[in-house]
C-alpha cells in the first residue's frame, strides 16, 4: 500500500469485496454539551420540545434555559445526547463546527451506509453490527487511541470484534494518526504478524489522507 494508494484502497476494497456499510468508531464524535450550548444561543425565542431533552423555553433569560439543558444533559447516555444535539442544530440558524477529515471520509465512501459511532455507542451496537453484518458486508475502522490513557483502544475493539464474528462477514482496521502516510503497508505487517487480527481483513489508513493538504 503506496503513499499515493492508501486512501483509494478503501474505495477500492468497497468494490471487490461487495462492502455496503461503513462505521468509523472514535472519541471524537463524543457530542459536547458546549455544542448544544451553541446551539440554544442561536435559536428563535420560542419554546420548543428537544428530542430526549423535553420542552425548552428559549424565550427565557439566557440562564434560565441553559441550567434547564446542563440539568438534562447530565444523566443522559451517549446516543440520547446525539440525538439531543442533532436535534437542536437541526432548528438552530448556527452552523455546526464540521468535521473535515470525517466529511471527506464520507466522500470516499458516498456509495454505501455511512455511521460513526463514539466507543459507548459501538460497544452497544456491536453485537447488531454482527448480526447485519450477514447481509450487509461491514467495515469497521477504530480509532487506534480511544480514551485518555489507552492508545492501543481501537486495536484491542478490532481483535475483539473477529473474535465475535465467526462467519468472518467483517472487515476491521484502524484510521488513525499513529501511522503515516505512506507508511502503512510496513505498519500493516508489523500488526499482522504480532496483534492477533486477520491480516485477509484488516486494513490500515493515516488520517493524513483526509487532512486538507493531502495529495493522496
Amino acid at each position: 500500500m503506496n503513499d499515493s494508494g492508501a486512501a483509494q484502497a478503501v474505495g477500492a476494497l468497497l468494490s471487490v469485496v461487495g462492502i455496503t456499510r461503513v462505521i468509523v468508531v472514535d472519541d471524537a464524535f463524543e457530542p459536547a454539551l458546549s455544542k448544544l450550548i451553541v446551539a440554544g444561543r442561536y435559536m428563535p425565542a420560542v419554546k420548543i420540545t428537544i428530542a430526549e431533552i423535553g420542552a425548552v423555553d428559549f424565550a427565557e433569560e439566557p440562564e434560565i434555559w441553559q441550567t434547564e439543558l446542563r440539568e438534562r444533559w447530565e444523566p443522559l447516555g451517549s446516543g440520547q445526547r446525539r440525538r439531543a444535539l442533532e436535534d437542536l442544530q437541526a432548528r438552530s440558524s448556527s452552523t455546526p463546527v464540521a468535521d473535515e477529515e470525517l466529511g471527506r471520509l464520507r466522500d470516499l465512501v458516498a456509495a454505501v451506509e455511512f455511521r460513526s459511532l463514539t466507543p459507548a455507542e459501538y460497544e452497544s451496537d456491536v453485537e447488531a453490527i454482527v448480526q447485519q453484518a450477514a447481509e450487509n458486508p461491514t467495515l469497521v475502522l477504530f480509532d487506534r487511541h480511544l480514551g485518555e490513557g489507552d492508545a492501543d483502544g481501537g486495536l484491542r475493539l478490532a481483535i475483539a470484534l473477529y473474535g465475535a464474528d465467526p462467519e468472518n462477514t467483517i472487515w476491521a482496521g484502524l484510521l488513525t494518526n499513529t501511522v503515516q502516510r505512506g507508511e502503512e503497508g510496513q505498519r500493516w505487517e508489523e500488526l499482522s504478524n504480532t496483534s492477533g487480527i486477520r491480516p485477509e481483513r484488516f486494513i490500515l489508513l493515516s488520517k493524513a489522507h483526509l487532512k486538507e493538504d493531502s495529495s493522496s
